[in-house]
Formats: C-alpha cells, structure tokens, sequence
C-alpha cells in the first residue's frame, strides 16, 4: 500500500471526527452555560465565547490515531507525540474548566515538553537553508522544549 493510502484514511477520519466533536462541545456549552469564557482584563473578547473546542480537535486526534494504530504506521517517535498532546489537552481542560494558576501549568508544560525532546531527540540544526543552517549543540535540547510551551500556550 502506498504511503498516501496509509495516511489518507486516518487524516479524513480525523478531520471528520474534530468537526463533529467540536459541533458538539460548542453546543453543548452554548446551552448549558459552561465553559463559557468571560471577557476580563487579560481577554481580547468582549463578549463572551464558548471555551473547550481543543476536546474536538485532540476527539479528532485520538480517532485518527487509533486508525493509524490499528494499521501499524506509527512508530515510537509519533506515539510519545500523540502522549503528549493528549496531556497537553488534559492541561487545557483542567485549565478552562478550575482556571489553572500558571506555575503548575507551565511546570506540567515543561515536563511533557522535555520529556517529548527527551525521547525524539534534540533539534540538531537550525531549520534554515545553508549556510544559515548552523549546529545547535546543546540548545537543540532547550529551544523546541521553549518552543513546545510557547505554542502550547
């Protein structure tokens, strides 16, 4: 089987699937009321605007996920990957729902973040063109967990 149809399956299923959760999450907390996120000082929004769409979108995830499981096309790397989105979705959870303070947060963040470099390996070469591709050294191992929390947040 060629690699587009290892692939296609399990990326239609999740998109499929993310659109479904997300339809359903967002209405499910337009009519109850929860998850709803008020607009305050630190919020652009100034009205208010349903939270917890990520449960669609890691929904998505975990169905695709589980169809390129069940067809062998993830090796080890990509099953840490899927780990750790899924912790960091647990985060965000936890986050919309109690209004996390930001120490545990990020300190959570940082664990999954290294732990993820940690297994993957470090980022060996700035991801540029020559010449501009210079070696990283050590801080292959600090720049994608710096870059991993950023972009969690």
């Amino acid at each position: 089987m060629s690699v587009e149809g290892q692939i296609l399956p399990p990326f239609f299923a999740a998109l499929i699937a993310s659109a479904l959760f997300t339809f359903v999450v967002w209405r499910a907390a337009l009519g109850r009321k929860v998850l709803i996120a008020a607009p305050n000082e630190r919020s652009s929004p100034e009205r208010p605007k349903p939270r917890g769409g990520g449960v669609g979108v890691i929904g998505g995830l975990v169905v695709g996920s589980a169809l390129a499981m069940s067809a062998h096309t993830l090796d080890r790397p990509a099953v840490f990957l899927l780990l750790g989105a899924l912790t960091c979705a647990v985060i965000g959870l936890l986050d919309d729902l109690r209004d996390l303070s930001v120490g545990p947060r990020l300190a959570a963040e940082f664990a999954v973040s290294a732990l993820l470099v940690f297994e993957t390996g470090p980022l060996l070469r700035v991801p540029l063109p020559a010449p501009l591709d210079f070696p990283l050294g050590l801080a292959g191992f600090v720049f994608p967990v710096v870059w991993l929390v950023g972009v969690t947040n």
